[in-house]
């Protein structure tokens, strides 16, 4: 990646549900992205992989940058522990 290229990775969905007079209803919603960067192009830096969540909760890759698949790793922090707070 050159410095300052960001590249989007994945949407985070969630399913949330609410009763209303008896009936349930569901909806799935955007909660957070996922996405691949590297720093710049004023200051340079290695590529990462983000999560941000909600917009508050923002986690790190913290393994290697390929071992990140977007259709098994689970988006879920308490879930996949290679997600480190930031």
């Amino acid at each position: 990646m050159n410095p300052g290229e960001k590249q989007y990775l994945k949407d985070v969905m969630e399913t949330q549900q609410i009763t209303v007079g008896g009936q349930t209803l569901s909806e799935t919603v955007r909660i957070g992205t996922v996405v691949r960067a590297r720093p710049g192009p004023v200051v340079d830096g290695p590529e990462y992989i983000r999560l941000q969540v909600d917009d508050e909760d923002t986690f790190l890759w913290n393994a290697p940058l390929d071992d990140y698949d977007p259709d098994t790793v689970d988006d879920e922090p308490a879930n996949e522990s290679r997600w480190a707070a930031e």
